[in-house]
C-alpha cells in the first residue's frame, strides 16, 4: 500500500511530461475556420496562387466588419475587385467585337458578352462599397501591403486574333483567355495605386513601399470614373450606378489638394454625367 502511495506522485509526473511533449508535437493551434484570421489567411494563400476570384470573396468577409482585418482588407478589395471588374469589363468587349465578324454563333457570343458584363458590374459595386466604407471608416489607414505585386499577363496574342476573326473561343482557350484578361485587369488596378505603369521595372519596389493616401484617392477616383463607363448607354445602361461612381470618384478628390491629375478627373467626371443627362 505504502508503495503504491510513493508511486502515485511519479506517475503523475509521467502523465503532465506526456501532456506537454503531445501539445508541443501538435503544433501552433490552427485558425478556427469562420474567423476574420481564417479569412484574412485564406485571401493571402489564393493571392499567392493567382486566384484572384477567391481572394475577393474572402476579403468580401472582412471589409463590412471592423476586426483587427477590415480597414486592411477595404484597400485590398478595391485592388482585386475593381482589377477583376476592368477584366470582365475587358473580356466582353473582346467578344462583342468578335462576334461582328460570326455570322453563325451570335448568341453565344452575346451570351459571353452579357455573363461577362454582369460578373463586372457586380464586382464594380463591390469596389464602390468597399470604397464608402474606406472613405467613411479608414480616414486614418496606413496602406502598406504586405502581399507581393502581381505580374501583368497579357491575352494571348493567338487567342486574341482568332477571336478577332470572329471565331467563338470554347474549353481550355475560353479559359486562358479569361485567366489573362483578369491577372492584366489586378496588376493594372494594383500599378495605378502604385503610380506606376504595370510592366515598369520599379513596379514591385513601388507597390512594396507604404502608398500615401492622397495617391491612393486619387488613383482609385480614377477607377471609379473608369468603371462608371460600364453603365453607360452602351453597355449596360445603368445611369444610376453611373452617377454613384462618379460620386464616389467626386468626394475622394474633393478630400485631396487641387493637381492636374485631380483637374483632368473632374473633367471627365462631368463628361460622364453630361452624356448621361444627354441620352
Amino acid at each position: 500500500m505504502g508503495d503504491c502511495k510513493r508511486f502515485r506522485p511519479l506517475a503523475g509526473l509521467v502523465l503532465l511530461a506526456l501532456s506537454v511533449l503531445a501539445s508541443c508535437s501538435q503544433g501552433p493551434t490552427p485558425t478556427a475556420p469562420g474567423t476574420p484570421a481564417y479569412f484574412w489567411a485564406a485571401a493571402g494563400n489564393a493571392w499567392q496562387a493567382g486566384d484572384y476570384g477567391k481572394t475577393n470573396d474572402n476579403l468580401n468577409q472582412l471589409v463590412s466588419g471592423d476586426s483587427e482585418y477590415a480597414a486592411r482588407a477595404r484597400a485590398w478589395q478595391l485592388i482585386v475587385a475593381s482589377g477583376l471588374a476592368q477584366g470582365y469589363n475587358d473580356l466582353a468587349d473582346a467578344y462583342e467585337s468578335g462576334g461582328r465578324y460570326n455570322r453563325t454563333d451570335t448568341v453565344a457570343f452575346r451570351e459571353r458578352v452579357h455573363l461577362a458584363r454582369s460578373t463586372a458590374s457586380q464586382l464594380s459595386l463591390q469596389a464602390a462599397e468597399s470604397f464608402r466604407r474606406f472613405l467613411d471608416k479608414d480616414k486614418d489607414a496606413k496602406l502598406s501591403f504586405t502581399f507581393p505585386y502581381p505580374t501583368p499577363d497579357s491575352p494571348p496574342p493567338a487567342l486574341m486574333a482568332k477571336l478577332n476573326k470572329g471565331i467563338l473561343l470554347k474549353g481550355a482557350e475560353a479559359d486562358g483567355l479569361q485567366a489573362a484578361m483578369l491577372k492584366r485587369g489586378v496588376s493594372r488596378a494594383a500599378a495605378r495605386v502604385a503610380d506606376v505603369k504595370p510592366e515598369a521595372p520599379d513596379a514591385a519596389t513601388a507597390f512594396a513601399k507604404e502608398i500615401p493616401r492622397e495617391q491612393f484617392l486619387v488613383a482609385t477616383a480614377a477607377t471609379m470614373v473608369e468603371q462608371s463607363q460600364l453603365f453607360g448607354t452602351k453597355k449596360l445602361d445603368q445611369p444610376q450606378r453611373l452617377t454613384a461612381l462618379c460620386g464616389l470618384a467626386q468626394e475622394a478628390i474633393s478630400a485631396v489638394p487641387s493637381s492636374s491629375r485631380t483637374k483632368e478627373l473632374q473633367t471627365k467626371i462631368k463628361a460622364a454625367i453630361g452624356k448621361r443627362k444627354a441620352s
